[in-house]
């Protein structure tokens, strides 16, 4: 989880916004179907935050399940209330997604990252992005293929 923190940390200063995240199917007990887990970096705040919400119509669940980039300019407020207000933070209205790949080609969870007020992202902001989450995707690996990851890159 360690480099976890410091990939997300590392997204956060790239790309200069104040949070990131990471979002996987939330498969635990009694989690609603379509919840998704985050783990949230904010600048100011040690260590990861755990967040879950309900995945149905957000932007993270639509990056899994197309595998495809997002960007949205600004949002209508409370598009992000859920991230809001888990976070106790000012409206959140520009998104940046992008898939994290599987070894197995599909997307295990979605690197996000959050912007208060409107934002255009460049597209030097969408290769650091996939690059980012080309990395998280091999330390989500399960240990023996992280190996395997690295080179297939």
């Amino acid at each position: 989880m360690q480099k976890i923190h410091w990939l997300l940390c590392a997204a956060s200063d790239k790309l200069n916004v104040p949070y990131t995240m990471f979002a996987v199917p939330d498969l635990s007990a009694g989690a609603p179907v379509g919840a998704l887990q985050l783990g949230v970096y904010s600048k100011g705040h040690s260590g990861l935050q755990w967040i879950t919400v309900p995945g149905a119509g957000t932007y993270c669940s639509q990056v899994m399940r197309e595998r495809r980039q997002i960007t949205v300019v600004s949002s209508p407020l409370g598009t992000f209330s859920a991230f809001s207000d888990a976070l106790k933070t000012e409206p959140l209205t520009a998104y940046l997604g992008t898939p994290i790949p599987a070894m197995t080609g599909g997307a295990i969870g979605a690197l996000s990252v959050l912007h208060s007020g409107p934002r255009i992202w460049s597209e030097e902001n969408r290769m650091d992005a996939t690059s980012i989450a080309q990395w998280l995707g091999r330390e989500l690996a399960p240990p023996g293929m992280q190996e395997q990851q690295a080179t297939a890159w």
